[in-house]
């Protein structure tokens, strides 16, 4: 049994080491880190897409990724979106891909439902309710 846990290692090690990763931060125009961004790695090839959301200092990283061709995008709600088109990562890489979001443009819409008007506005009758009970 002990033969087989490094064994185990060994084969652990080798698949990871056949892989990519990217990693970076994610901040503002002055530097400040934006928590809970969105970064999404599309690969090219087979439009797999992986996605990760920042932690409260600005950083991700997208771990286990096969070698091959990469379209990164960060985004998060008030910035415009970042992309990088094409980044090629080779076994074993580790890419640092650091992204600076400008504020964009806030997109609101604002829905409104009305009824219909209770008051007569032509006029300025006065008008009184009758019971016919009384």
């Amino acid at each position: 049994m002990l033969r087989l846990v490094p064994v185990g290692f060994l084969a652990a090690s080798l698949a990871f080491a056949q892989n990519a990763a990217i990693q970076g931060l994610v901040t503002d125009a002055s530097k400040a880190s934006i928590s809970g961004a969105t970064v999404t790695v599309t690969n090219v090839g087979t439009q797999t897409v992986r996605t990760a959301n920042t932690n409260g200092e600005g950083f991700y990283t997208v771990p286990l990724l096969p070698p091959g061709a990469y379209r990164v995008e960060a985004s998060n709600p008030g910035f415009a979106p970042q992309k990088l088109n094409e980044l090629r990562l080779e076994t074993g890489q580790t890419a640092r891909l650091d992204f600076e979001l400008k504020p964009g443009s806030v997109v609101e819409s604002i829905d409104v439902s009305a009824s219909a008007v209770l008051i007569n506005s032509e006029t300025s009758e006065v008008g009184q309710v009758s019971d016919s009970t009384r």
